[in-house]
């Protein structure tokens, strides 16, 4: 899904949405975030959510993400410094993760993260919201503390 500003923008603004929603949930959101800031925003559907076939799972979800990232480079030529990833809850692990292949495996400086509601360690957060049992029985999922965005790299 695209919501593009008429004359342009300087960024784009890929939104990985959260869990129990979907691109058509977020519509009016991200419609009113590309026009209120002026920037194109980007939103792509999850596996096994709203109308995108499949069985939701970090690999599919990072896959997703990752077909995005190729897409912007290779089919829309943007500069990566024009592209700021945000994340909302779930959707922070790949937005995190990225991110951090853009710096770290394709050697560029991404435009930006935003990260909201996002998390650091999922098995701490389940922990704090239900207990150490908790803590033991769900997915470490995305490793956003150990991605999180580094340094620009020498030049």
């Amino acid at each position: 899904m695209l919501y593009a500003v008429r004359q342009g923008a300087p960024v784009l603004l890929v939104h990985a949405h959260s869990n129990g929603c979907d691109i058509g949930d977020m519509r009016q959101t991200l419609q009113s975030i590309s026009e209120s800031l002026k920037v194109h925003v980007m939103s792509f559907e999850f596996p096994g959510y709203g109308l995108h076939l499949g069985h939701a799972s970090m690999r599919s979800i990072d896959e997703a993400a990752a077909a995005v990232l190729n897409y912007i480079v290779n089919d829309l030529k943007i500069n990566l410094t024009q592209v700021v990833w945000y994340g909302r809850s779930i959707g922070s692990g790949p937005a995190m993760r990225a991110v951090h292949r853009i710096s770290q495996e394709l050697k560029q400086q991404p435009g930006g993260v935003v990260l909201q509601c996002g998390f650091a360690n999922f098995p701490e957060v389940a922990g704090h919201l239900f207990g150490r049992v908790a803590k033991r029985l769900v997915s470490r999922l995305w490793p956003n503390e150990a991605d999180s965005w580094r340094e620009p790299m020498d030049q």
